[in-house]
């Protein structure tokens, strides 16, 4: 997250400015969409480029995917998965041309310094809670913050992440997401919520996925999982 613990006045404008430009997108999309509206590729397809990802997320994120499909959403046809069930230390986040069925990265992500410390164990859509939050996120335009590069995320999961944006979570790059600080302290750093991934990265991914595509953030969370598909 970045350095906005109080929720200002500036910030709300933005999420005004933010969540006006989701609505005129979302109208758009239903207007646009013209294909099937499942994915044109299976689970397995996706798991024959990501043999790391569990069958079961890969699953569970195409079922989000095709319902978030059904509502409009998917500008690109792109599809990020992050399986927080991972340690930090593994990469475990994966973008996928849904298109085609192709891996286009695979990189570490860090989560939240209220979840855990190498593995995350607690999740939460509160403010001030510093934790990862689970679910579907469509993606919004990039910025310039206190971090450098960002993107914005709106929470599509209601009750488990629909205050993304309220609470500056957002996707952006650390210096603690590096090879350097993994072999230094044998895990990456955390964020204050965010999906934090290395610098060197950044750019490139939130060049791919920006505006308008889907996130989908997994976890073996029990309060979780009976609605790990729902797309409000």
């Amino acid at each position: 997250m970045q350095n906005l613990k109080k929720f200002t006045f500036t910030s709300f404008i933005v999420v005004l400015l933010t969540a006006s430009t989701t609505m005129t997108y979302q109208a758009e999309k239903h207007n646009e969409v013209t294909t099937s509206n499942q994915s044109p590729v299976t689970a397995a397809q996706l798991e024959a480029d990501a043999p790391t990802l569990n069958h079961k997320v890969i699953s569970l994120a195409l079922a989000a995917y095709n319902k978030a499909r059904q509502k409009g959403y998917d500008n690109k046809g792109i599809l990020s998965i992050v399986d927080f069930s991972l340690p930090s230390y593994d990469k475990s986040l994966w973008v996928f041309n849904i298109n085609d069925g192709k891996l286009l990265y695979n990189t570490y992500v860090a989560h939240g310094e209220g979840s855990g410390e190498t593995i995350a164990t607690h999740f939460s859509n509160q403010s001030g809670s510093d934790a990862s939050s689970l679910g579907l996120y469509l993606t919004g335009q990039t910025y310039y913050g206190h971090d450098g590069l960002a993107m914005r995320l709106i929470g599509l999961s209601g009750k488990y992440n629909d205050n993304a944006l309220s609470r500056d979570v957002v996707m952006h790059g650390a210096w603690y997401v590096s090879q350097t600080f993994l072999d230094e302290n044998h895990r990456l750093g955390r964020s204050w919520g965010c999906l934090a991934v290395s610098k060197k990265v950044i750019g490139p991914i939130t060049h791919s996925i920006k505006n308008g595509t889907l996130i989908y953030a997994y976890a073996n969370d029990p309060a979780w999982l009976p609605a790990s598909t729902y797309v409000a």
